[in-house]
C-alpha cells in the first residue's frame, strides 16, 4: 500500500514539471504492481523510475502497451516485448545544422 502512496506523490510532483518523469512513474507503477510478489513495492518503483530516467526514453508504443496491461500482468512480458524492445530514433537536443551545398554559378542564371 505504501507503494501506491509513493507513486501518487511521485506522479503529482513530477507530472507538473517533467512529462517523461510522469510517464516513467506511471509505467513503473504498472510494472511494479505486476511484480509485487518478488520485490518491495517502494524499492521496485524507485529503481525502475531511476533506470528509465537515466538510461532510456519509453517509446510511445511501449508506454501504451504497459498501461493497457495494468490488469493483465500475466501477459505483459510477452505482449509488450516487441514494442518495448524497439528503439525510437533519438530526439536531437539541438536543431540540425544546415549544410552549404555550394554557391550557384552566376552563368547558370
Amino acid at each position: 500500500m505504501r507503494g501506491i502512496g509513493l507513486a501518487a506523490v511521485l506522479i503529482a510532483a513530477l507530472s507538473s514539471c517533467d512529462p517523461d518523469a510522469a510517464r516513467a512513474v506511471e509505467a513503473c507503477s504498472v510494472i511494479c504492481d505486476c511484480e509485487a510478489s518478488t520485490f518491495d513495492q517502494d524499492e521496485c518503483l524507485s529503481e525502475c523510475v531511476n533506470e528509465i530516467l537515466q538510461d532510456v526514453r519509453i517509446p510511445d508504443a511501449c508506454f501504451t502497451c504497459i498501461s493497457d496491461h495494468r490488469d493483465r500482468c500475466l501477459s505483459i512480458d510477452s505482449d509488450c516485448q516487441d514494442p518495448c524492445s524497439t528503439d525510437e530514433p533519438p530526439v536531437p537536443d539541438e536543431p540540425p545544422v544546415a549544410v552549404d551545398a555550394g554557391v550557384p554559378n552566376d552563368d547558370a542564371f
